[in-house]
């Protein structure tokens, strides 16, 4: 199974990156937008803003840090009818670069608890907008509903009855065992062959 080609790329070789960092605003142009939309199954996505922040924090780790903010617009679970929502989101990320050939050095660099935060690459190039994507996927609400929508249940749905749970065997022996004695000189009632 091959996976879609992701909506929105911009790679960045972290190798060039000053000591200083780079800091760069990501706005999708409208085809862009469109395919991000399908991509994330919403209706459309009318904006889409994001200033991401990379930073050196050592040979070869890097810090990612960004700002999301969007608009877009889903179908109601109840009436189907769009629901505009607005997403404002700030996350990070880590990143260490470990060629194949060198493994041990660059995982020196971090403590345990950014060690096992961090995504490790075997390229120095990175696609700006992934995480991007991601925080976005994760935003979306997955029920959305218009304001006042309550869903009813169809009419014929509420008479339906569950049935009586089916009584245990050892309640049918309790009942039998809880029948009255037979009186004295009077037979029981033969059985029926």
């Amino acid at each position: 199974m091959t996976l879609p080609p992701p909506p929105y790329v911009q790679n960045f070789d972290l190798f060039t990156l000053s000591e200083g960092g780079n800091e760069k605003s990501l706005k999708p142009p409208a085809a862009a937008l469109a395919a991000i939309a399908e991509w994330a199954g919403v209706a459309a996505v009318h904006s889409l803003e994001a200033k991401v922040r990379v930073l050196r924090a050592g040979e070869s780790t890097f810090r990612y840090s960004g700002q999301l903010t969007a608009e877009l617009d889903q179908n109601c679970v109840v009436t189907m009818e769009p629901v505009r929502e607005s997403i404002s989101r700030d996350f990070e990320r880590t990143y260490v670069v470990v060629p194949r050939r060198h493994s041990r050095p660059a995982m020196m660099e971090l403590s345990k608890e950014d060690l096992d935060e961090a995504e490790t690459l075997d390229s120095p190039v990175i696609d700006l907008a992934a995480p991007i994507l991601e925080e976005l996927a994760l935003a979306i609400d997955p029920y959305p509903r218009a304001p006042g929508a309550v869903f009813e249940a169809p009419p014929g749905l509420d008479e339906i009855v569950e049935p009586a749970p089916r009584e245990s065997p050892f309640a049918v022996l309790g009942q039998l065992k809880a029948a009255p004695e037979p009186v004295a000189g009077k037979p029981r009632a033969a059985r029926k062959k």
